[in-house]
């Protein structure tokens, strides 16, 4: 009996511990639920703050962004206004006018020139010509009548490079000149008057062309191949011949008499050549030549 009694009063002690527990959930739900909500309203109010005060401080930047930007439209339309270019249609022929200045410079300042043969069956190394610096060789045996190509450079007129001549004498020795004496084909550098791999294009005589050909045009370079092809020394024969183009400014070599595989190519100069630098001959010095007597002059 006892031990009924005790475990009906544990029973009952139970029962309302579990009633206080139930009934005291939702005092503790609305309690964490207020301090959540006052959290975030806190929160809300400080960000609400920030953010007006970082709208402040953009309006500001806006503001005075505004000023600047007008004041720059101001300076930019006094500039524009200072070189003529107040309007848009000035500015749209100006636009134009370069442009078609630079096609204009691409086309006449070009570089021309072409191997009509595979580039592999020539080679550039030391002459034979005692002086001569580098020749050019055939590494594989070609036939008479075999077009090696054109003659590389940049088509000038012969006074417009009399200037380029005086300052780089050396270029003369590279410097194609027309029977007709008014152009000359000119593979050289138009800065320093050497003979590289490749011919660049650009003239000194033109406004910006030598910068044009270094930067936008810098993909038309030529090979200056056949320009290394000499004079041949006393006791040997020339084995490439020429023919001049005057309408299209071309001088095409081609072969005169069979080659066989390692034979230097030699071919005529012309009788005002200088020849007394290296073995070719005796020849008028550069002294007695007038300025239009050049290395390859037919």
């Amino acid at each position: 009996m006892d031990e009924m009694q005790r475990r009906m009063r544990n029973m009952g002690q139970r029962s309302q511990l579990i009633r206080k527990v139930i009934l005291t959930m939702p005092i503790v739900f609305l309690y964490f639920g207020t301090m959540v909500l006052a959290s975030h309203q806190t929160h809300h109010s400080i960000a609400q703050r920030r953010f007006s005060t970082f709208s402040t401080r953009q309006r500001r930047r806006n503001e005075v962004g505004k000023r600047r930007n007008t004041y720059s439209r101001r300076g930019t339309a006094r500039g524009l206004a200072a070189f003529g270019l107040s309007s848009p249609d000035t500015i749209l022929q100006v636009a134009s006018a370069t442009i078609s200045y630079i096609g204009l410079v691409g086309y006449f300042d070009r570089p021309r020139g072409r191997l009509d043969v595979e580039p592999s069956h020539l080679q550039v190394r030391d002459s034979q010509v005692t002086g001569a610096g580098l020749g050019l060789y055939a590494t594989e045996s070609m036939t008479k009548g075999t077009v090696l190509g054109t003659y590389p450079g940049v088509v000038v007129p012969l006074q417009a490079n009399m200037e380029k001549f005086r300052q780089n004498p050396q270029c003369e020795t590279y410097i194609w000149r027309f029977t007709d004496n008014e152009r000359v084909v000119d593979p050289t550098n138009m800065q320093t008057g050497n003979l590289e791999d490749v011919c660049g294009g650009g003239t000194l005589h033109t406004p910006g062309s030598t910068l044009l050909f270094q930067t936008l045009f810098r993909a038309w370079n030529v090979p200056t191949t056949l320009a290394r092809i000499n004079e041949p020394p006393i006791g040997m024969d020339c084995n490439v011949d020429s023919e001049q183009d005057l309408s299209k400014r071309h001088v095409t070599f081609f072969l005169s008499r069979d080659v066989v595989q390692g034979e230097e190519l030699f071919m005529d100069y012309g009788i005002y050549y200088d020849r007394s630098f290296y073995g070719g001959g005796n020849g008028p010095s550069s002294d007695s030549r007038d300025d239009a007597s050049f290395k390859k002059d037919k």
